[in-house]
């Protein structure tokens, strides 16, 4: 049971969001944060408002470290997001080529059928890993994948390609589980000391 008032917890969390606290201190937020939602409230207002306010008596020297503080956090944010952005748009284009331009270079059906069974399906398992990798687990993530290969079963196949899309939505379905875990993994153990 966490025997930590309100009042401390809310002091430690900018400790907390910057990573900068002790694991102790660090564990019995968490802890807090498990069973309080007001505490969570206010991590999440720390997290949307990157600007800290004055305090009394605040020197001019700290309110400009104070200021550039709170500019790295912003920085720090949004890079975060675009790149986030910019590799789930490289895993979704590098499925959409896999799906609509690998088919252009079957010429027979040896061809067709190394495209269908090896080629494909390990490509819609790595982009579906680099996806879970950055944007955690997204359960739609592999019903987006099966959307993208039907149009391909007209396009380029027969209808006899319709059993394909059971398996492919299954290794997206791995691969962004495999991809998410990892992440999860890795974003658990970056905050320990």
């Amino acid at each position: 049971m966490n025997e930590y008032p309100c009042g401390i917890i809310r002091d430690l969390l900018p400790l907390y969001y910057d990573n900068v606290c002790s694991k102790e201190s660090r564990q019995a937020v968490e802890e807090h944060l498990h069973t309080c939602p007001a505490c969570q409230k206010e991590l999440q207002k720390l997290t949307n408002d990157l600007i800290i306010p004055e305090r009394k008596g605040q020197t001019e020297e700290e309110k400009k470290v104070m200021e550039f503080s709170s500019f790295l956090r912003s920085f720090r944010e949004k890079s975060y997001r675009k790149g986030l952005y910019i590799g789930i748009i490289t895993a979704l284009l590098l499925t959409v080529i896999t799906f609509y331009l690998f088919p252009l270079l079957i010429v027979d059906t040896g061809s067709g059928m190394f495209a269908l069974l090896l080629l494909i399906p390990a490509f819609c398992f790595l982009t579906a890993f680099l996806f879970g990798l950055l944007a955690g687990i997204q359960w739609l993530y592999p019903l987006l994948i099966a959307a993208l290969f039907l149009p391909t079963i007209w396009i380029y196949y027969n209808s006899s390609a319709w059993i394909y899309v059971i398996p492919y939505t299954i290794l997206a379905l791995v691969g962004n589980l495999t991809g998410g875990l990892i992440r999860k993994f890795v974003l658990k153990h970056k905050n320990r000391p």
